[in-house]
């Protein structure tokens, strides 16, 4: 994952001038480009199109995949309430990021 490092924040500064990239927003994106400079790049190009800014909600919104806090709260409920409070707070969880996904 390092060797993907270097290269992206070269195209970060110099390719997407217009665009600002958190640090968070740069861990994000390694992560889930798993060391695959083409990945990488694409996440970049598509984040940076749909949004102002390249931040870790928006990298993990833009490809699809859960955010931490989502992931999170679904585990503290599992962990914490009984099996109807939690399966409803979960569908509700699950429909709301449908919801924002057709907006």
């Amino acid at each position: 994952m390092k060797m993907v490092y270097k290269p992206v924040l070269i195209i970060c500064v110099y390719d997407f001038c217009s665009v600002t990239v958190t640090e968070d927003g740069k861990n994000a994106l390694l992560t889930l480009a798993q060391g695959d400079m083409r990945k990488a790049l694409n996440i970049l190009q598509s984040t940076s199109m749909a949004y102002k800014e390249v931040t870790e909600d928006n990298v993990y919104t833009c490809v699809g995949h859960p955010l931490k806090n989502d992931i999170s709260n679904i585990v503290k409920w599992l962990l914490n309430e009984d099996f109807s409070s939690a399966y409803k707070s979960i569908l509700y969880c699950i429909s709301s990021l449908v919801i924002f996904f057709w907006c």
